[in-house]
Order: structure tokens, then sequence, then C-alpha cells
């Protein structure tokens, strides 16, 4: 928690420094503000993002079933899956240190009329850079896939004197080890699919 409230405090600095430095460049800096600027949105978007968590000892957690079985969903899964989403931390950080940030790229982009922002610079990246890119990017979606389908795979339990006859049976292998739910990804991902585990849920 206490790092969430770091992160918050960061964040809105973050902010504050782009809102001042406009102002600078400003013949009217009085009438510049977050909500004129256009930055409102994205400020209360990261900060909730990024305030996403659950505190330590608070859990809540019902059964119900499924799929001829019994699934246990928790909020702590929630908050895991929403997490993930913080992960454009690391995107704005590569956007942050890439050589179209720098100031000729930032001089010709507002000669051109383009903005240098985030998707700009992936795109520029695709073009110059394809298969680094493309590696990350498969790389990335692979461990945030096995990560996911192993938190709501875990608590699924299939009830054996509720099979039916059409019922799919509960993989042999199971999804607790994180080596079981990347390969899972992997072979998905890859257009494989051996179909020695797969998912219940």
């Amino acid at each position: 928690v206490i790092i969430v409230i770091i992160m918050e405090i960061l964040i809105f600095l973050r902010y504050h420094y782009i809102l001042q430095k406009l102002r600078q460049d400003s013949h009217s800096p009085n009438q510049i503000t977050l909500r004129s600027s256009g930055m409102l949105p994205q400020l209360c978007g990261e900060l909730v993002v990024t305030g996403l968590c659950l505190p330590p000892f608070v859990d809540f957690s019902w059964r119900t079933n499924m799929l001829y079985g019994r699934y246990t969903a928790s909020l702590s899964q929630f908050f895991f899956s929403m997490t993930l989403l913080k992960g454009y931390h690391i995107v704005r950080l590569y956007t942050h240190f890439s050589r179209w940030k720098q100031a000729l790229a930032k001089d010709l982009g507002w000669v051109m009329g383009v903005p240098i922002d985030v998707f700009f610079v992936i795109r520029a990246d695709l073009k110059h850079r394809p298969i680094p890119i493309l590696l990350i990017s498969c790389c990335v979606t692979l461990l945030v896939s096995s990560a996911l389908i192993r938190s709501y795979e875990i608590p699924y339990d299939q009830d054996p004197d509720n099979l039916h006859s059409k019922a799919v049976p509960k993989s042999g292998q199971d999804f607790l080890p994180l080596m079981n739910s990347v390969w899972w990804g992997f072979v998905t991902l890859t257009n494989v699919g051996y179909g020695d585990i797969y998912p219940s849920t």
C-alpha cells in the first residue's frame, strides 16, 4: 500500500511538472489547466489503475457451480488481473528513453504536425526494428496470458459426481506449476495446440 501511495504521488508530480512546462511555453499561462490541456482524463486513468490494490488481509471469496464442477472466485483474482494493467509503466519508460523522444524528433514532429506519443514510438520502432519488437511483444503476451490462466484455473475443481456424458474432462495437467501455464501459453501462441493441457473454465 505504501508503494502504491508513493507511485500515486509521483504520477501527480509528473503531471504537475508537465503542466508547469506548458505554462512556461505559453503566451497565456493562466488559461492552461489540466482540463484545457487534455491531460485530466489521462491523470485520472493513471491514478485509478495505479491505485488498484487489495489491502493486506482483506479478501472475499465465494463458491459457485461452473461446468460440472465447483469454482471459487475471489477479489484477489480480480485485483491481480487489474494489477497487470500497471505494465503500462514499462511502456512509458520505453517511450521516454526512445530515440523518437529526442529533441530533433520532437521538432520534426511539430513541423509535420505529428504528435510524438506512445503510439507513434511503437509504430516507428515496428517499422525500423520489427523483429526485436515482435519478439518482446510475444514474450510479454506469453507471460501475461500464462499468469492470467493460472490465476483463473487454480480455483476450479471438477465434481466427479456431477459429470455429464458431454462434459469435457479436466486436463490431466495442473495449472498450479507456473511452467505448465507457460507451456500452455507457448503451444497456444504458436498455434500448435498439443491438447495435453487446456483450460476447463
